[in-house]
């Protein structure tokens, strides 16, 4: 069994956790750092400072001597970044003309790199592509459908990747770690290339191309398999885990020869490093990192969707939380204990009523009130687990980003989209403290829920009849 190399990790790591520096910073410098409204610098302004750009369409031209944070439907950057950039949108370009000093925070539905990275990439989205300008100081970490890098681009140190396919025609100074159905290699690799892959065929399809939904504006699905072009360059060895052989689509020569190994069913199941040693130190450290990052990204995604199509409801439900703090997690406990014994109830009565028709009906109704209820019954329980599990936790962040953004920076107050994503932050990072966080996510859970309820319940409450003017009595 192979150990697994927990140093290739630290990297990824500590640059994630850079992510959450960058969020919390808008809390911690909302005076000083500059926000943006209407998304666009100029190519001759200098910012001198952290900058948070928002807007339907975001152009950055000038230069940020800080960290810079857009967000928007599309976002292209072409100026200069003395700090790390995060860019969040559905279609984000980074032109040849830009330049970022530090890192690279990237996740969209589409991303396109021509510029010059100092630092590392991260990317999370449908497709990226590395056009033949992109230059990678560092490492590449992308995990999505579609990666495809161009002739003339560069990595400098290591690539890894996680998605259905990889197109690999650049130069990657170092090491190539990709897991996907569909690899191709056409590039340039200075040590070794480990891929996990695929049998050739494995695809549904009948001209070879993978059965499945496609990602909107992802590129042409590839065929699943290795293939490794006659003029690919690997300095090293090429080890690639797949079912079957597949050396004929191997046609370059790796100085370091190829290996080719199947996988082992007990590599699903590692064994656990012996307690105390540095290896189980990072191992659960970086459990840790990961779990909170999952917990982090779904809130984001869940809150921007709040943010673009409920911000009202949002905002009065984040009232009731302020207005009503005792009395909503009082309501909140209950809705708890009647949602789920309302549906162990629910399902019972649904069992005896299929039972009760298929004997009237001699089973002619049976399925079809099994059918029904329980695929009613299975949405209705969902919709609860989603408002408990995070729809909570969303008005009460919001109303603690409120109160942030009211206190540090009461001129941007208005900007729901900041205080929810540093609600956000708060949250996640009060969750992750042992026992405490566990305590606090209780508390969250119990008032955001709570204040939902009451909301709907003043929704249902018939307006109060106005009462009849008083006539004046006759002289």
């Amino acid at each position: 069994m192979k150990q697994k190399n927990w140093n290739n990790w630290l990297m990824p790591v500590v640059a994630l956790m850079l992510v959450l520096a960058l969020l919390m910073g808008t809390s911690g410098v909302a005076q000083a750092a500059g926000i943006d409204e209407d998304g666009k610098i100029g190519k001759d302004e200098v910012i001198s400072d952290d900058l948070l750009l928002d807007g339907a369409n975001v152009m950055m031209d000038g230069t940020v001597q800080g960290n810079l944070l857009a967000t928007g439907e599309t976002v292209i950057l072409n100026g200069l970044v003395q700090g790390d950039a995060l860019l969040m949108g559905q279609k984000i370009i980074v032109s040849d003309t830009a330049v970022i000093e530090g890192n690279l925070f990237a996740f969209g539905q589409s991303i396109s790199v021509d510029g010059t990275i100092k630092g590392s990439l991260f990317g999370g989205s449908s497709h990226i592509t590395l056009e033949k300008s992109a230059s990678v100081g560092r490492n590449l970490f992308y995990g999505g459908y579609s990666l495809e890098t161009k002739p003339a681009s560069s990595v400098a140190i290591d690539l890894f990747n996680g998605g259905y396919q990889a197109q690999l025609n650049g130069e990657v100074g170092r090491d190539v770690n990709v897991a996907a159905a569909a690899v191709e290699l056409n590039g340039k690799v200075g040590r070794n290339v480990n891929l996990d892959v695929e049998s050739p065929g494995t695809d549904m399809g009948p001209t070879g191309a993978p059965m499945m939904f496609l990602p909107p504006g992802s590129p042409a699905a590839l065929k699943s398999g290795v293939r490794v072009a006659e003029n690919a360059k690997i300095g090293g060895k090429l080890t690639y885990t797949s079912s079957v052989e597949q050396s004929e689509a191997i046609q370059s020569k790796p100085a370091g020869g190829i290996v080719f190994q199947t996988p082992v069913p007990e590599e699903g199941q590692p064994a656990k490093p012996q307690p105390g040693t540095r290896e189980s130190f990072l191992a659960s450290f970086f459990n840790w990192i990961w779990k909170q990052l999952k917990n982090l990204a779904t809130l984001l995604v869940l809150g921007a969707l709040v943010i673009w199509k409920l911000p009202n409801l949002l905002q009065k439900s984040s009232d009731q939380a302020r207005e009503k703090t005792l009395p909503a997690a009082g309501v909140g406990l209950l809705a708890i204990l009647a949602g789920y014994a309302g549906a162990i109830l629910a399902a019972i009565v649904i069992v005896l009523l299929g039972l009760l028709t298929g004997l009237i009906t001699f089973g002619g109704l049976g399925s079809a009130v099994f059918g029904v209820g329980f695929s009613g019954l299975t949405l209705a329980f969902t919709a609860f687990t989603l408002l408990v599990s995070y729809g909570s936790k969303l008005v009460v962040a919001f109303l603690v980003g409120d109160w942030v953004m009211r206190k540090l920076a009461p001129q941007y107050a208005d900007k729901k989209v900041w205080a929810l994503l540093i609600g956000i932050v708060i949250y996640v990072l009060l969750r992750s403290i042992p026992i405490l966080g566990w305590l606090i996510g209780l508390v969250v859970t119990l008032i955001g829920l709570g204040a939902m309820v009451l909301l709907y319940q003043n929704w249902r409450k018939p307006a109060e009849a106005a009462p009849a003017p008083e006539i004046p009595a006759a002289v």
